[in-house]
């Protein structure tokens, strides 16, 4: 999850927020559409559908969802890019450089102009000559990045606070969900490293169920038995 007590605290480049809470207060179509962003859906659908609904609600031409590469936080991937022509293409790229870089630290990071001066390249946002950015860090419960979420335009982009809150709702979602899918992927490795040592144990191993039925016997128990892998469920133990 997103750290309120760092991850939420602007850090705010060039510009101070603008408006006041009260300023163009959200119409009820929009509730409805923040509603449909975030709400959980077919993994594949998630990140692509809030990614979208995210620009168009915060009325910037880009939108980003991407992930640290496993066992680096210097690279980052794409997990949903919104662009004004419609999904973008999934990318790899170095995250030094960028105003990522600042998202990573821990906080949110906005700055209302100037993106090109401060972070002058190699990287996306220079070569394509953004000149605002707001982004959070994606971390998981014990803060640990996992990726980030940003919104970035061509022109000036004044923060607002009902804006600022609007961000830190998508950007509490998309944490949730990234962590969540962390989680499953480590729990599905385990498992996997799991049935290789299960598998390959020199030893005999055969796990059976209460009526001592075989539910699964390795490779050194089949040679043992004289089993073939299609007959392990129809065996029974003394």
């Amino acid at each position: 999850m997103v750290d309120e007590d760092r991850s939420m605290k602007p850090s705010v480049q060039n510009a101070p927020m603008t408006g006041s809470p009260h300023q163009e207060p959200l119409a009820l179509d929009a509730l409805l559409e923040i509603v449909e962003a975030i709400s959980a859906g077919p993994d594949a659908e998630f990140f692509p559908v809030l990614a979208a609904h995210l620009a168009r609600l915060m009325g910037t031409s880009h939108a980003l969802v991407a992930q640290v590469c496993s066992g680096s936080t210097d690279r980052a991937s794409t997990l949903a890019y919104w662009t004004p022509k419609g999904p973008g293409d999934q990318a790899q790229w170095d995250i030094a450089g960028t105003p990522m870089a600042e998202v990573l630290k821990g906080q949110i990071f906005h700055m209302e102009s100037g993106v090109r001066a401060r972070f002058p390249g190699p990287g996306p946002l220079a070569d394509m000559g953004i000149d605002s950015y707001l982004g959070a860090p994606l971390n998981d419960g014990k803060g640990f990045p996992l990726g980030f979420l940003c919104v970035f335009n061509h022109g000036p982009m004044p923060l607002e606070p009902w804006r600022l809150a609007l961000f830190r709702v998508f950007a509490s979602r998309a944490a949730a969900q990234l962590a969540r899918l962390s989680l499953e992927r480590e729990l599905a490795e385990s498992q996997e490293r799991f049935r290789d040592l299960f598998d390959e144990a020199p030893i005999a191993y055969v796990h059976e169920g209460i009526d001592s039925r075989f539910i699964r016997a390795n490779r050194a128990a089949m040679r043992t038995l004289g089993i073939t892998p299609d007959q392990v469920e129809g065996t029974y133990g003394k």
